[in-house]
C-alpha cells in the first residue's frame, strides 16, 4: 500500500514510539535494521544516529495438520 513498515509516533514533546503498520513474519524476514536520526534546528545544526537491530522470534502461527488414516 506504499506506507513504510515502521513509523515514529509522537507521544510527548520529547518522546516518540516506533510503531509498525502490520504484522511482522519471521519466516518472511527474520530481522530488521533501523537507523534513527535525531537532529536539531539550531544555527550550527547537530545530529546523531543510532542503529537498532530487531530480531523476531517465532510464534506457532500455523497449526499442525494431520492426515486422517
Amino acid at each position: 500500500d506504499g506506507r513504510a513498515l515502521f513509523q515514529l509516533e509522537k507521544l510527548t514533546e520529547n518522546t516518540y514510539s516506533v510503531r509498525t503498520h502490520g504484522e511482522l513474519d519471521r519466516e518472511e524476514q527474520p530481522s530488521y535494521s533501523l537507523t534513527l536520526i535525531a537532529s536539531d534546528q539550531g544555527e550550527m545544526k547537530r545530529s546523531t544516529s543510532s542503529l537498532f537491530e530487531l530480531h523476531l522470534i517465532d510464534v506457532n502461527d500455523c497449526a499442525p495438520t494431520f492426515e486422517q488414516s
